[in-house]
């Protein structure tokens, strides 16, 4: 953090408590007494993956969709999808017309039509304002309807696709549910091969499965992270 405030990054004040603030935004409460131990108790409950590039508000459809892609679901014969999801996620992540790359990151809309189409969401590049430009994205965006459902828990997501001939394809995904290991691991590097290379991604994947092993996988870490051999 204080690399990032001397290369001129600042911050809300308020970023803890503020309306959109990490408190009321994250866990789906807001309590601010998860605060009062900070910087003395140091406790992580679980682990969580974000395998794609994106909102994690959006991961549990995503995943929704991604049973519906492997089911098989042909995009140009789709009439209308519904993602049905916690409210809470309505002041984060619900841009419905992104133009920029960033806003895709917080689109439910123009998400769900990348990920119909096949676009890798696990990849950082593809979050571009040339992508909310793509008239057959912006055409299968527009058929999306995002809807709230209070009862849902706020790490799930259902997702049902009409199809113009009347059928329907339809998922849901809780985040909270564990993932089979080999299959997290699978789609880890996946993600990280797309943002540091084939080669880079190897090393740091053996250096933190080395961790366990003393100083020395330490050591390799640091040398992964910095791009070294």
């Amino acid at each position: 953090m204080a690399l990032l405030a001397r290369h001129g990054a600042a911050s809300n004040p308020a970023a803890f408590e503020d309306a959109q603030g990490f408190g009321p935004t994250h866990a789906g409460s807001g309590r601010m007494e998860a605060f009062e131990g900070l910087g003395r108790d140091w406790v992580f409950p679980s682990i969580s993956y974000k395998f794609h590039a994106c909102c994690h508000g959006l991961h549990a459809m995503l995943e929704s969709i991604r049973q519906i892609k492997d089911a098989g679901c042909d995009p140009a014969a789709i009439e209308q999808i519904t993602v049905t999801t916690n409210p809470r996620w309505f002041a984060v992540c619900n841009k419905s017309e992104p133009q920029t790359g960033l806003e895709a990151k917080f689109s439910y809309r123009l998400t769900a039509a990348m990920a119909l189409l096949g676009i890798n969401t696990a990849d950082l590049a593809v979050y571009s304002d040339a992508t909310c430009r793509r008239e057959d994205l912006i055409a299968l965006r527009d058929r999306v309807s995002v809807v709230g459902d209070p009862t849902l828990a706020d790490t799930a997501s259902r997702v049902v696709v009409d199809m113009l001939d009347g059928s329907t394809r339809s998922a849901d995904h809780d985040l909270a549910v564990p993932n089979d290991p080999e299959e997290t691991a699978l789609r880890l590097k996946a993600k990280s091969a797309t943002l540091l290379g084939d080669g880079r991604m190897g090393a740091l994947w053996q250096a933190v499965s080395e961790l366990n092993g003393g100083p020395g996988g330490v050591t390799r870490l640091a040398g992964a992270l910095a791009g070294a051999d």
